[in-house]
């Protein structure tokens, strides 16, 4: 994966607010008025524009893939947007998820708290991923099938892994049998042996070590941020 998946607030130099010339005999006083309101909206767009969090489109990404990721409906980040049902996103672009307003912004906050701070450290790797080498040696060994590195997987545990890394590992997490998560761990052999042994990890006994050994699974992608690595396959 070449690109990595970022979530952050959106930081925009306002230009200077420009009054339209007041024509016929406005007094000073209503000058003054006009003035003073033109400021003060002017302050208030470039202050939720501020504060609005925006997701970086990523190849292979759909708008359903980023609702997951994010948290935010798919009917919200169209909205938000102004997208309409046959819109195409482009790679590189970035999506408000948004609209700028308290409300929406208290719904994500999850995902405004998966910072540029968050990514700073983070990792984009590709299908030479020493993660994925490890774990189909390992698979090899046991008899089972090579996984394939997916893009689209690989940028879904991108996110997943600063959103860990930004606000610890989330509730669903346990309900999920498509998905690991390991922190503090070295990339490749490291962390592939410490999900086998279950070392320090948490939730259903064993759970790490079948999500590794699943047979039915064919493809996967790994996330690395801050520390944590997440792993998601299919």
């Amino acid at each position: 994966m070449k690109n990595v998946k970022k979530i952050f607030g959106t930081a925009i130099a306002a230009a200077a607010a420009t009054v339209p010339f007041l024509g016929g005999h406005a007094s000073a006083d209503q000058a003054q008025s006009f003035r003073d309101t033109s400021v003060d909206d002017a302050k208030k767009v470039a202050d939720e524009a501020a504060n609005t969090p925006t997701y970086t489109v990523q190849s292979g990404d759909t708008l359903a893939s980023i609702s997951e990721v994010t948290g935010v409906s798919v009917t919200d980040l169209q909205r938000f947007n102004k997208l309409g049902t046959n819109s195409l996103i482009v790679t590189g672009s970035q999506l408000k998820l948004s609209d700028g307003t308290e409300s929406s912004t208290t719904q994500n906050t999850a995902a405004a708290q998966t910072t540029a701070t968050a990514s700073t450290n983070s990792t984009a790797v590709d299908s030479n991923d020493s993660t994925l080498a490890a774990l189909n040696a390992m698979r090899a060994n046991a008899g089972l099938p090579q996984l394939t590195w997916d893009a689209s997987l690989a940028a879904k545990a991108q996110g997943r892994a600063a959103l860990v890394a930004a606000s610890g590992i989330p509730a669903d997490h346990f309900r999920l049998s498509t998905e690991v998560i390991a922190i503090g761990w070295s990339a490749g052999s490291s962390v592939i042996s410490a999900w086998y042994n279950e070392t320090n990890m948490v939730g259903a006994a064993n759970g790490h070590r079948n999500w590794e050994m699943n047979a039915s699974f064919t493809h996967v992608g790994f996330g690395y941020v801050n520390g944590v690595i997440v792993g998601e396959a299919y």
